[in-house]
Protein backbone atom coordinates (compact mmCIF):
# COMPACT_ATOMS: atom_id res chain seq x y z
CA UNK A 1 0.00 0.00 0.00
CA UNK A 2 1.49 3.29 -1.07
CA UNK A 3 0.97 6.88 -0.09
CA UNK A 4 -0.85 7.98 -3.23
CA UNK A 5 -3.76 9.61 -1.40
CA UNK A 6 -2.85 13.07 -0.12
CA UNK A 7 -5.01 14.04 2.84
CA UNK A 8 -4.87 17.57 4.21
CA UNK A 9 -2.61 17.78 7.26
CA UNK A 10 -1.95 21.02 9.15
CA UNK A 11 1.57 22.38 8.82
CA UNK A 12 2.02 22.37 12.61
CA UNK A 13 1.06 18.69 12.73
CA UNK A 14 3.55 17.85 9.97
CA UNK A 15 6.28 19.88 11.67
CA UNK A 16 5.69 18.03 14.95
CA UNK A 17 5.75 14.65 13.18
CA UNK A 18 8.96 15.51 11.31
CA UNK A 19 10.55 16.75 14.56
CA UNK A 20 9.79 13.36 16.14
CA UNK A 21 11.25 11.65 13.08
CA UNK A 22 14.43 13.68 13.43
CA UNK A 23 14.60 13.02 17.17
CA UNK A 24 14.80 9.31 16.33
CA UNK A 25 18.23 10.09 14.87
CA UNK A 26 19.63 11.53 18.09
CA UNK A 27 22.16 9.10 19.43
CA UNK A 28 22.98 8.72 23.11
CA UNK A 29 26.40 10.25 23.77
CA UNK A 30 28.09 6.89 24.36
CA UNK A 31 26.72 5.43 21.12
CA UNK A 32 27.62 8.56 19.16
CA UNK A 33 31.19 8.40 20.50
CA UNK A 34 31.38 4.69 19.60
CA UNK A 35 30.14 5.29 16.03
CA UNK A 36 32.55 8.21 15.55
CA UNK A 37 35.50 6.16 16.82
CA UNK A 38 34.55 3.31 14.51
CA UNK A 39 34.30 5.56 11.46
CA UNK A 40 37.54 7.33 12.29
CA UNK A 41 39.36 4.00 12.69
CA UNK A 42 37.84 2.75 9.42
CA UNK A 43 38.91 5.98 7.71
CA UNK A 44 42.48 5.63 9.03
CA UNK A 45 42.60 1.94 8.08
CA UNK A 46 41.33 2.76 4.60
CA UNK A 47 43.94 5.49 4.17
CA UNK A 48 46.69 3.10 5.34
CA UNK A 49 45.46 0.31 3.05
CA UNK A 50 45.34 2.77 0.15
CA UNK A 51 48.92 3.89 0.80
CA UNK A 52 50.13 0.27 0.97
CA UNK A 53 48.27 -0.67 -2.22
CA UNK A 54 49.60 2.37 -4.11
CA UNK A 55 53.13 1.56 -2.97
CA UNK A 56 52.76 -2.05 -4.19
CA UNK A 57 51.32 -0.95 -7.53
CA UNK A 58 54.03 1.65 -8.09
CA UNK A 59 56.72 -0.92 -7.28
CA UNK A 60 55.12 -3.35 -9.73
CA UNK A 61 54.97 -0.62 -12.40
CA UNK A 62 58.62 0.26 -11.78
CA UNK A 63 59.61 -3.41 -12.13
CA UNK A 64 57.70 -3.68 -15.43
CA UNK A 65 59.36 -0.51 -16.74
CA UNK A 66 62.78 -1.97 -15.86
CA UNK A 67 61.85 -5.15 -17.72
CA UNK A 68 61.00 -3.09 -20.79
CA UNK A 69 64.38 -1.35 -20.54
CA UNK A 70 66.21 -4.69 -20.24
CA UNK A 71 64.19 -6.11 -23.11
CA UNK A 72 65.14 -3.11 -25.26
CA UNK A 73 68.83 -3.56 -24.40
CA UNK A 74 68.60 -7.28 -25.19
CA UNK A 75 67.15 -6.40 -28.58
CA UNK A 76 69.88 -3.82 -29.25
CA UNK A 77 72.52 -6.42 -28.30
CA UNK A 78 70.79 -8.93 -30.62
CA UNK A 79 70.26 -11.28 -27.66
CA UNK A 80 66.64 -11.79 -28.77
CA UNK A 81 64.96 -11.71 -32.17
CA UNK A 82 62.78 -8.88 -33.40
CA UNK A 83 59.67 -11.10 -33.21
CA UNK A 84 60.44 -12.20 -29.65
CA UNK A 85 61.06 -8.56 -28.69
CA UNK A 86 57.71 -7.47 -30.14
CA UNK A 87 55.85 -10.28 -28.34
CA UNK A 88 57.47 -9.71 -24.95
CA UNK A 89 57.14 -5.94 -25.31
CA UNK A 90 53.42 -6.24 -26.06
CA UNK A 91 52.85 -8.47 -23.00
CA UNK A 92 54.74 -6.15 -20.67
CA UNK A 93 52.99 -3.05 -22.03
CA UNK A 94 49.60 -4.69 -21.42
CA UNK A 95 50.63 -5.41 -17.83
CA UNK A 96 51.84 -1.81 -17.46
CA UNK A 97 48.50 -0.49 -18.75
CA UNK A 98 46.64 -2.73 -16.31
CA UNK A 99 48.76 -1.57 -13.36
CA UNK A 100 48.38 2.08 -14.40
CA UNK A 101 44.60 1.58 -14.42
CA UNK A 102 44.72 0.06 -10.93
CA UNK A 103 46.82 2.99 -9.73
CA UNK A 104 44.22 5.45 -11.03
CA UNK A 105 41.43 3.54 -9.27
CA UNK A 106 43.40 3.36 -6.01
CA UNK A 107 44.15 7.09 -6.14
CA UNK A 108 40.42 7.82 -6.54
CA UNK A 109 39.60 5.98 -3.29
CA UNK A 110 39.61 9.10 -1.17
CA UNK A 111 37.49 8.10 1.83
CA UNK A 112 34.98 10.91 1.26
CA UNK A 113 32.08 8.62 2.15
CA UNK A 114 33.62 7.85 5.55
CA UNK A 115 34.42 11.49 6.19
CA UNK A 116 30.85 12.34 5.15
CA UNK A 117 29.55 9.76 7.61
CA UNK A 118 31.62 11.32 10.38
CA UNK A 119 30.25 14.77 9.50
CA UNK A 120 26.66 13.47 9.50
CA UNK A 121 27.14 11.97 12.96
CA UNK A 122 28.63 15.23 14.22
CA UNK A 123 25.60 17.18 12.92
CA UNK A 124 22.89 14.84 14.24
CA UNK A 125 22.77 16.30 17.78
CA UNK A 126 21.84 19.74 16.37
CA UNK A 127 19.47 18.49 13.67
CA UNK A 128 16.20 19.00 15.57
CA UNK A 129 17.17 22.53 16.63
CA UNK A 130 18.23 23.40 13.10
CA UNK A 131 14.92 22.08 11.78
CA UNK A 132 12.85 24.00 14.34
CA UNK A 133 14.62 27.29 13.57
CA UNK A 134 14.65 26.91 9.80
CA UNK A 135 12.43 28.56 7.22
CA UNK A 136 10.25 26.25 5.09
CA UNK A 137 12.85 25.91 2.31
CA UNK A 138 15.62 25.01 4.76
CA UNK A 139 13.29 22.52 6.48
CA UNK A 140 12.64 20.89 3.13
CA UNK A 141 16.38 20.63 2.43
CA UNK A 142 17.00 19.21 5.90
CA UNK A 143 14.35 16.53 5.35
CA UNK A 144 15.65 15.73 1.86
CA UNK A 145 19.08 15.11 3.35
CA UNK A 146 17.71 12.70 5.95
CA UNK A 147 14.74 10.99 4.30
CA UNK A 148 14.46 9.10 1.05
CA UNK A 149 10.66 9.09 1.24
CA UNK A 150 7.83 10.18 3.49
CA UNK A 151 4.04 10.26 3.43
CA UNK A 152 1.07 10.73 5.70
CA UNK A 153 -0.79 7.47 6.08
CA UNK A 154 -3.46 6.29 8.48
CA UNK A 155 -3.17 9.42 10.59
CA UNK A 156 0.60 9.34 10.96
CA UNK A 157 3.87 10.07 9.24
CA UNK A 158 5.55 7.14 7.48
CA UNK A 159 9.20 7.70 6.58
CA UNK A 160 12.13 5.95 4.94
CA UNK A 161 15.52 7.17 6.09
CA UNK A 162 18.44 7.50 3.74
CA UNK A 163 21.36 5.15 4.27
CA UNK A 164 23.21 5.02 6.64
CA UNK A 165 20.67 6.91 8.75
CA UNK A 166 18.31 3.94 8.65
CA UNK A 167 20.97 1.95 10.50
CA UNK A 168 21.39 4.74 13.03
CA UNK A 169 17.65 4.73 13.80
CA UNK A 170 17.84 0.97 14.30
CA UNK A 171 20.83 1.35 16.60
CA UNK A 172 19.08 4.04 18.64
CA UNK A 173 15.94 1.92 19.03
CA UNK A 174 18.04 -1.08 20.17
CA UNK A 175 20.12 0.98 22.59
Amino acid sequence: SSCTERPYVREETLDAAFRQTLKALILPDDLLAEFLRSLEVNSEERDQAKAVRLSELRAQHSMLTKRLDCLYRDRLDHTISANAYKGYKSEIEKECDSVEGEILVAEEMNGEALRGGIRILQLLPTLVDRFENADPQEKRLCLLAVLSNSCWKDGGLVVEYRQPLDSIVSAVSLH
